[in-house]
């Protein structure tokens, strides 16, 4: 079974308590990769990246899943400065991009010092987060109309493309001797649609009440001829 090790962060030089936080080194991956358990929930992409990467060197990716069991799943990325979808403790998988960074990070574990996760600033939490969410979330009025026009152009398009092949295919048999029918064509087939049954019921029942009420005329024509 591969160490455990621990190391000690601090959120913020204003705070005094410890957390711990586990490091165990990426079965795949042993020379640039490890797995940090334990991580507070607050921590964020941007946050944890610049902290690692100023302590132990540049990395080339940051994975978070809601727990070591979930490593290997694509739960979320954190490449970018995205909120985590992901609450409470969280278990990451950090790639360094050269041996360099697992030596730096060993190094501090064995001397243990602390690591600051956010230096003289403050983690998003609280109502800060909350309106950082909600901030977010607004869509941009100009970028939602750009997508709107460009999903009705390829759908007007599409419904182009459906009218020609329609033309074109019209009373064209397959090999099996069937006719395509299309909504398209000349004869569109029928929606399955209530009214039309109704219609279809209406007349039947029509038919039926005028043969009621001439119940004998076949009758007196066989008589006739």
């Amino acid at each position: 079974m591969q160490e455990i090790k621990v190391l000690n962060v601090v959120v913020n030089k204003a705070s005094e308590v410890v957390r711990h936080v586990f490091v165990k080194p990426l079965a795949s991956d042993k020379e640039k990769s490890v797995i940090l358990i334990n991580l507070p929930g607050f921590c964020d992409a941007v946050s944890v990246k610049k902290s690692l990467s100023v302590t132990f060197g540049s990395i080339k990716s940051i994975r978070f899943h809601s727990s070591i069991e979930t490593i290997g799943m694509n739960e979320a990325t954190f490449d970018g400065g995205e909120i985590s979808p992901i609450y409470g403790y969280r278990a990451a998988v950090v790639v360094f991009k050269d041996q360099k960074g697992i030596q730096s990070m060993n190094q501090l574990i064995e001397s243990k010092k602390i690591l600051y996760l956010y230096g003289q600033g403050k983690p998003l939490t609280g109502l800060r987060r909350w309106e950082h969410c909600y901030n977010e979330s607004i869509l941009d009025l100009e970028a939602t109309k750009k997508d709107i026009t460009n999903y009705i152009a390829r759908y007007d398009k599409r419904v182009r493309l459906e009218k020609e092949n329609a033309k074109a295919m019209e009373g064209v048999a397959d090999e099996d001797g069937w006719i395509k029918v299309s909504r398209h064509g000349k004869k569109p087939f029928l929606p399955n649609a209530d009214y039309l049954d109704k219609k279809i019921t209406e007349k039947m029942q029509k038919k039926r009440a005028k043969s009621e009420i001439f119940p004998r005329t076949e009758k007196v024509k066989s008589d006739v001829l």
